[in-house]
Formats: C-alpha cells, structure tokens, sequence
C-alpha cells in the first residue's frame, strides 16, 4: 500500500506540474492575443496589393528599409509628386472602438508651393493619411478626415476640403515648415470624428496616403513610416528621430 500510495503521489504531483504548465501557456497565449487586439500596425508589407487611384499624373511611391535601434528593420514609404496627384489605399476595417489612437512619424523634404491651404488652388499636401468611415451601403454615406502636415494652420485645427466638404475634412496633425526632420504625429481618431462629423464611430474602413502637387504646379517629397493604431496613448519620443 506505502508503494501504491507514493506512486500515487509521484503520478498526481506530475499531472499538477503537468497541468500549471497547460494553465502557464494558456494564459500566455490569450495574453498575446490580447495585446494583438490591442494594436495594429499598417507596415506596408501588403503594399502591393493596395488600391492606386489617380486624380491627375502619378505620385511616386516607393518602400525602403529602415534599420531600428531595435536592429529589427522596418519599412518606409516615400511619395515623391510633380504636378501631380495620385493615392495609395488598403481597405481594412480597423476598430477604434478599442483602438483609437492612431500615431506615425513623417518628414517632408519639400513643400508645395500655395497660398492658401484651404482653397481649390491651394489644396496640395507633402503628405496626408485620410481616414475612411463609410457607415452605409455606397460611397455617397463615406465620412473623411485627412490628416495633413500644414504650412499654416496650427495642430489640430480643421476645415473643409474645398472639393468635397461634405464628405472631407482636413486636419492638421502636424504644422510648420521644418524640412528633413522627422516629427512624430499621433491622433485619437474615434474622438475626431465624433467631433468634427458628431458621430461615435467604432470601426474605419480604409486608410489612404498621398503627396500631391497638381493644383499648385509644383512639387513634394516626403517619408512616413508604419502607422499604428492602439488602444492607448503612446509617449512621445524623447528626440524626432525614427525609432
């Protein structure tokens, strides 16, 4: 019986062990999860699956290795216009329902030459990343917010975009006309929408970048790295630099 009885010690202590390592990795993993819900990141490595559509000539895009601090490489997407205007788009439902914050980094090495931001002839941007809700069936129902890098209008002002002010609205995530240095961006975008449009989103349908030139007669170069969406605030960067 002392031999049944410590065999049966050895065979019970074995499956606890046995069975906190199952518990261990279980919980491991759901945390895992967790933190993937809570992030996501546009990295561009389904780049060339994304949608092009052009509203005058083409904006060059073109991807490139980064090397992080990390020592893990990342890409970079730089957009290069002439007198012209063209976008790059993913269609992706992103929920900022639990993630609304949306952060990046960009640098314009040139500036459009305009006037006025907020007029037809003025409408061109180094860079912008619109936003894309469409809470209905057709394109019709879309509500817009592009974020742009503005010359002249301070952070977080907003205005219609003078060819469709009913379905965009400009904002500016980023102001002033600093060349060749990176700055850091980052926007609560369920809180802007329901701002500027007066709606409690919880889910964005796609995401579009472009460089454009084409009202102005000029030109644009900018870089722009991976753009997160996560469901929390994330610090600034001690310094400008990419990470």
């Amino acid at each position: 019986m002392a031999i049944l009885g410590s065999r049966y010690s050895v065979n019970l202590t074995y499956s606890m062990r046995w069975f906190c390592y199952v518990l261990v990795c279980f919980f491991m993993l759901m945390s895992t999860a967790l933190f993937a819900m809570q992030s996501f990141s546009i990295d561009y490595s389904t780049f060339s699956d994304w949608e092009r559509k052009s509203f005058k000539g083409q904006t060059a895009y073109a991807l490139f290795q980064h090397e992080a601090a990390s020592g893990v490489p990342y890409y970079l997407l730089n957009a290069k216009s002439e007198k012209s205007a063209s976008a790059v788009m993913m269609e992706q439902d992103i929920d900022i329902g639990v993630m609304p914050w949306m952060s990046w980094h960009w640098k314009v090495a040139q500036f459009p030459q305009v006037e006025n931001e907020k007029s037809k002839q003025g409408d061109d941007f180094a860079i912008r990343i619109s936003v894309v809700i469409q809470p209905g069936f057709t394109v019709m129902s879309s509500q817009t917010i592009v974020y742009v890098w503005s010359k002249q209008s301070p952070v977080g002002a907003s205005w219609p975009n003078p060819y469709s002010p009913d379905h965009f609205m400009m904002l500016a995530a980023s102001s002033g006309t600093e060349r060749d240095t990176w700055q850091f961006a980052q926007r609560n975008v369920q809180e802007d929408f329901a701002r500027i449009y007066g709606e409690t989103y919880n889910t964005v349908n796609a995401v579009a970048i472009m460089s454009d030139s084409d009202n102005s007669l000029s030109q644009t170069r900018a870089t722009l790295s991976p753009i997160v969406f996560s469901a929390k605030r994330q610090e600034k960067p001690e310094s400008e630099g990419m990470p």
